[in-house]
């Protein structure tokens, strides 16, 4: 079965023109994807591969599956803004080094959109088609039974996937062996294990709950040995205003504002602005 692998430039010009309802930090983010598109300054570091982009999207909807409710065996066909985070994260590149431009990658969204399992996507797909050595994927959270939400969802994928991919790994109940000698495993704040990680992938879930910096600062200081790691964070809404995950989305939006420089942080904010209408259904949107 053939799916699209382009909804992600529709997206990005259905928010430019408003037929896709979005709000202020999504537009500018677009705003920006589409103004790096087009930008051919010698200056300008990074160029968009969309043979790239659109192979992390293919493999997604091609070889995994839904795992629940009344979508549970059906394959896992991305909404068009899922594929444009997903391009945007693989797609691009340093021009002469070839290296990932976004090391770090900030969803926040409403409950219910399904962040858990496109993290659990990614997460296999970057097992698979990065070719890492000894690559280490990390799902971490406050508590442990938050962290295995996502890694749960990995072994639930991997149980329904075609046998030439799900062969690839071997499930276990703490871990999850991966191609090329990776391991995958949920880890907590307060796990004894946080020392000696050497991250691929870091998957913070609901990164809203962190009091501290702490976590996050281990799984991103371990990253230094690897070339393209990705270091990712979904979640909802929270109640710590002077939290961790407050001051990244503050920094986020100075970012898409163009008041502060940072390249290598891709943010999608997906929240209504102080003028909208929270009953309104283009504002849940």
């Amino acid at each position: 079965m053939k799916f699209p692998t382009d909804l992600y430039i529709n997206y990005a010009r259905a928010v430019v023109t408003g037929e896709q309802p979005s709000g202020k930090y999504v537009q500018l983010e677009v705003d920006r994807f589409l103004a790096d598109l087009s930008n051919d300054s010698d200056e300008f570091e990074w160029a968009f591969d969309s043979k790239e982009a659109e192979r992390y999207i293919g493999f997604i909807q091609q070889f995994l599956v839904h795992t629940r409710g009344k979508w549970a065996g059906k394959p896992f066909v991305l909404s068009a803004w899922q594929q444009y985070f997903i391009a945007n994260i693989f797609g691009w590149k340093h021009k002469d080094k070839g290296y990932r431009r976004y090391r770090t990658a900030l969803l926040f969204v409403a409950r219910k959109s399904g962040k858990t399992q496109l993290a659990a996507g990614i997460a296999i797909a970057m097992a698979v088609l990065d070719n890492e050595a000894a690559g280490e994927y990390v799902f971490a959270a406050s508590k442990k039974d938050q962290a295995k939400i996502a890694f749960d969802e990995v072994s639930r994928i991997l149980k329904k996937a075609p046998k030439g991919v799900r062969n690839r790994f071997q499930t276990r109940r703490h871990e999850v062996f991966a191609p090329n000698d990776g391991i995958m495993k949920a880890l907590s704040a307060d796990a004894n294990t946080l020392d000696g990680l050497s991250l691929h992938l870091g998957v913070l879930d609901e990164y809203h709950s962190q009091k501290t910096s702490d976590l996050w600062n281990v799984l991103k200081s371990s990253m230094g040995s690897r070339e393209n790691p990705l270091m990712l964070a979904i979640t909802t809404a929270g109640f710590l205003p002077d939290g961790p995950c407050a001051t990244a989305m503050d920094t986020a939006k100075l970012v898409l504002e163009g008041r502060k420089t940072d390249d290598r942080t891709l943010a999608m904010i997906y929240q209504i602005d102080a003028d909208d209408d929270w009953q309104e259904e283009d504002s849940w949107i």
